[in-house]
């Protein structure tokens, strides 16, 4: 016996794990809930029960449960005659989705049950009971389960038994208990219901209803409240009790929630952190929405700026944009109409010197689209206008865009200024093969005239079609 009692108290001690505070309205069996570190937890017990005179007898008990910290409880019982001890420590936590579970002894030297039988509460085979319990809840239902086994080590009859029980949240601080054990071969029935008050639920008066099957019939079998069983030894007998109690706490708050405090502590923090975590993701968003909005509002403002100003540009301005854009269009629809492109080429060419200084802008400004100054460096070299050569040669320097340093290059070809040969040798080393070639291309043809036909192949058209081919 003191073997077991060393062994579970070392268990006890030694458990490293964090505990769960909570007061339990459970009245009768033992359960995994724990106090707070230095917290007392009191309470009066009046029982009403016939003795075996048939009269009718009442019995004082008193109980004290102390948090020595989150995982070690201690009790201390007053029977009537005689003090009870106990101890509680706790084995697992209930964070990670498993019930608690804890693993202790009670009725150390005298005996609680005994005591509501009006019989010797220092009877040997009925002190020391050894015990592993359960609690879980089940939050949508405001239900907290309980369950788990007990022996009476000196005890022939009672080696291992069982225990369930239920607390159901009414309201406010309102609860019912049912609560059943087996003990000497029978199962027992306790009904009981508290109601907690004072700040922070620290008062507490419970009712409770012992041995439901017995309490109602009689030794004949009769629908009584008989409040007696004749001839009984298993401890229990039908009872009517009546309690009191108050709560000393350091560290527990409201005690009306099923949830303990460290459970409601860790779901409040996992909470905040999945929180922050999606707050963090919608700030990510928020911040790509936002430089995706600023970028199509510069767009769309250099847009309607582009728009406001062509229409604000001379007639011939406007004339050969649009020529621009017809051909570029056509250039990149399926299949090629290269008649509608020969009439729009026929358009801008029959403008004559009216259509340089139109082109020479479009070239010049940064906000064109690509493909449209394209289609204007083209037409010029095929025009043969010297006046751009400044230009090309400028963007030609400044561009990193192989395709439109290749019409540059071709444009220049065509116009035949030779003061444009220098910057042209040099691109024959250019380390794109499209740039190089064009060079090289110009250079011959300056040179034999051979090299036109391989230029006239790369005419804004053909580019064109090759590009998208590509």
């Amino acid at each position: 016996m003191k073997l077991h009692y060393s062994i579970l108290i070392l268990m006890s001690l030694l458990i490293p794990l964090a505990g769960k505070t909570r007061q339990s309205a459970i009245y009768r069996i033992p359960h995994a809930d724990f106090l707070h570190g230095g917290s007392l937890a009191s309470q009066y017990r009046l029982v009403f029960l016939h003795d075996r005179s048939d009269e009718l007898e009442h019995v004082h008990m008193g109980r004290a449960s102390f948090g020595v910290s989150e995982y070690l409880n201690l009790s201390l019982d007053w029977t009537g005659e005689g003090v009870s001890f106990g101890v509680k420590g706790r084995i697992m936590s209930e964070l990670n989705g498993w019930p608690s579970l804890a693993i202790g002894v009670r009725d150390l030297f005298a005996s609680m049950p005994m005591a509501y039988d009006l019989q010797d509460v220092e009877k040997a085979e009925r002190t020391g009971e050894l015990f592993i319990a359960a609690g879980r809840t089940i939050d949508p239902y405001a239900v907290r389960f309980h369950g788990g086994v007990t022996s009476l080590p000196d005890s022939k009859s009672d080696q291992f038994n069982l225990f369930v029980g239920m607390e159901k949240h009414i309201a406010g601080s309102f609860f019912i208990t049912l609560e059943g054990w087996s003990m000497a071969d029978r199962f027992h029935l306790l009904f009981s219901s508290t109601f907690r008050f004072l700040e922070d639920d620290r008062g507490e008066v419970v009712f409770a209803l012992t041995d439901l099957e017995h309490l109602l019939r009689d030794s004949r079998g009769n629908t009584s409240l008989a409040l007696r069983d004749d001839g009984r030894d298993d401890g229990v007998r039908p009872a009517i009790s009546l309690g009191i109690g108050y709560t000393f706490p350091t560290g527990v708050g409201e005690t009306v929630a099923f949830r303990s405090l460290e459970d409601l502590y860790q779901q409040g923090r996992d909470d905040m952190d999945a929180l922050k975590q999606r707050l963090s993701l919608l700030e990510d968003s928020l911040e790509d929405l936002s430089v995706h909005h600023g970028h199509t509002t510069h767009r769309v403002d250099s847009l309607a700026e582009y728009i406001a100003s062509i229409d604000s540009l001379s007639p011939e301005y406007r004339e050969v944009y649009y020529i621009l854009e017809d051909l570029h269009r056509h250039f990149t629809t399926r299949p090629v109409n290269y008649e509608r492109i020969r009439r729009y080429q026929q358009d801008i060419y029959g403008l004559g010197d009216a259509a340089v200084e139109p082109l020479l802008t479009i070239v010049a400004q940064e906000d064109v689209p690509v493909p449209i100054k394209y289609q204007g460096v083209s037409v010029l070299g095929h025009m043969q206008r010297s006046e751009a050569v400044p230009l090309f040669l400028e963007q030609l320097a400044e561009s990193q865009d192989s395709r439109y340093r290749v019409e540059l290059i071709v444009a220049l070809g065509f116009i035949g200024d030779r003061s444009a040969q220098d910057v042209i040798e040099e691109l024959t080393t250019s380390a794109d093969t499209m740039v190089s070639t064009a060079a090289r291309e110009v250079l011959t043809m300056w040179e034999t005239g051979a090299g036109r036909e391989t230029l006239q192949e790369q005419s804004p058209f053909t580019i064109d079609l090759e590009y998208i081919e590509q």
